[in-house]
């Protein structure tokens, strides 16, 4: 019975370990396909580490087979036939056939796979593997031989393809997913059987998936390489390879901060790509993503952050409150971030800080909470952090509306959220100073004080449970200090 290839969902629980071996001679043409698929499957596996897979080639003999299969939890055997089918089919035994007993053999040279697994059944009992696939590949030659012909050979390299993406979810838990995808991506490129223009496509969606995966390091250079290979194939339009450099230039934009050379090739990449995209919203995708990179860029001082405000001005004749509402307050809130973080006289400052509150409000103003919860709690987060460290206005109102700001962020942050435990502890740090009582201040701010108190012990138990001990220690200071002032301070509340 033909049967067609199938994955059975292989499950690996702890370090059970699973056993592929290939049977057949390699002398003899196609009987050899067993060991040809071994040796394609090793081929895959040879950078990825994966403890609990083990691959053998046990020649023609079945005694190998019996002792290689002993203390797996699974077993995989692959092997030639001749059924008089098409060369190169591809037959999976059904279970049923593997429980036949066979007739004692005398004679070793006759000892096969099939006799081996009754044998190490009843041989091995508990210590034999319980699952047992038998794959077969119908050969068109057995003479003597080196070569696998054609249709066999095209059947090995299908067969070696769907035990290596079975045996991936094990691999998985030993190795960089990032690195499979990335291996995977370069094979298919180096097949050179799409066009350029498929083969560019192909590398950005793998590059894409890799840092969904992760935003690691090492993945962020498996991504940065692939979108590279991808801008240097030929005859790809102009329009195609500046969104490819776009593409680039947002992930070189994840780099560590201080990564500047990443920043300036980065920088480069876009002022190149802006002109070349004739789409309007492209334009403005990229010029935001060129101002970030001058943002970044700023922060090391390699660039003046106030060219980056005209990037977003640019991007805001797109970007319109109406259409884009994410995209107009993503931007409003980065540019409050820049008018915010120049160094200037007092006086300037002061206005920098009405012009950041006022872009804040505005992004507030035209945005849902209900659609974009997200960037909602984000703004009013960063709106409270302006206010609370206002220097200029009324003091106590700057603080009750950072307050107010704080609180709304809580509603749309997730409980256990590294976010929700920003917001939390910068709560926290804006209750110790402020009175329960604006009209009465000499009665104290006690119950501020157990507010403030409950918002930082919540948010020195979410920076713990993620191991952010640097964030941790900064809470863990600011409840002593909270515990001091309520222990120096007056337990009378109006």
């Amino acid at each position: 019975k033909s049967l067609s290839m199938k994955s059975t969902g292989m499950k690996s629980t702890g370090m059970e370990t699973l056993t592929v071996i290939g049977c057949g001679n390699r002398n003899r043409s196609d009987d050899g396909v067993g060991p040809v698929i071994v040796e394609l499957l090793n081929e895959r596996l040879r950078d990825f580490r994966a403890p609990n897979i083990n691959i053998f080639d046990t020649g023609s003999g079945g005694m190998d087979v019996m002792f290689r299969a002993r203390g797996s939890s699974e077993l995989i055997i692959v092997d030639a036939c001749t059924s008089g089918s098409v060369a190169g089919s591809i037959f999976e035994l059904p279970a049923e056939a593997l429980r036949v007993p066979r007739d004692p053999i005398v004679n070793s040279h006759e000892f096969k796979w099939q006799h081996a697994i009754y044998a190490g059944r009843q041989i091995y009992a508990q210590d034999f593997p319980k699952q047992i696939r038998v794959i077969l590949i119908e050969s068109a030659h057995t003479g003597i031989g080196l070569q696998l012909t054609a249709a066999v050979s095209e059947a090995a390299s299908r067969v070696a393809e769907q035990l290596f993406s079975e045996l991936l979810p094990r691999i998985e838990k030993h190795s960089n997913r990032g690195r499979i995808s990335y291996e995977t991506a370069l094979r298919i490129a180096a097949e050179d059987k799409l066009s350029p223009s498929a083969t560019a496509k192909m590398l950005a969606d793998l590059a894409h998936d890799i840092q969904g995966q992760d935003n690691g390091p090492e993945n962020l250079q498996y991504s940065a390489d692939l979108l590279r290979r991808a801008t240097t194939l030929p005859d790809l339009s102009a329009h195609d390879r500046a969104q490819l450099h776009v593409s680039l230039a947002t992930t070189l934009l994840q780099f560590p901060s201080s990564d500047s050379p990443a920043l300036h090739e980065a920088q480069f990449l876009l002022a190149d790509a802006i002109g070349k995209l004739s789409d309007p919203e492209e334009q403005a995708s990229a010029q935001m993503q060129q101002a970030l990179v001058i943002q970044s860029l700023a922060a090391i001082g390699h660039a003046d952050s106030r060219q980056a405000i005209q990037c977003y001005q640019q991007a805001l004749a797109v970007f319109t409150a109406q259409s884009y509402p994410v995209e107009y307050a993503l931007i409003h809130n980065n540019m409050a971030t820049i008018w915010l973080s120049l160094s200037l006289s007092p006086e300037k400052r002061h206005w920098y800080e009405s012009v950041a509150i006022d872009s804040f409000e505005t992004a507030l103003r035209h945005l849902s909470e209900q659609e974009h919860p997200n960037e909602y709690a984000m703004l009013q987060n960063n709106l409270g952090n302006t206010l609370q460290n206002r220097d200029s206005g009324d003091r106590l109102k700057n603080k009750h509306r950072a307050l107010q700001a704080y609180n709304e962020a809580l509603k749309y942050r997730q409980t256990s959220s590294l976010l929700r435990a920003n917001t939390l502890a910068n709560r926290a740090q804006c209750l110790i100073d402020l009175p329960d009582a604006d009209d009465m201040p000499q009665r104290g701010n006690a119950r501020n004080l157990r507010c403030a108190r409950d918002s930082a012990s919540e948010a020195l138990a979410i920076f713990q449970q993620h191991h952010e001990r640097e964030r941790a220690q900064v809470v863990s200071a600011l409840l002593a200090e909270i515990d001091q002032l309520t222990a120096g301070g007056t337990e009378h509340e109006p």
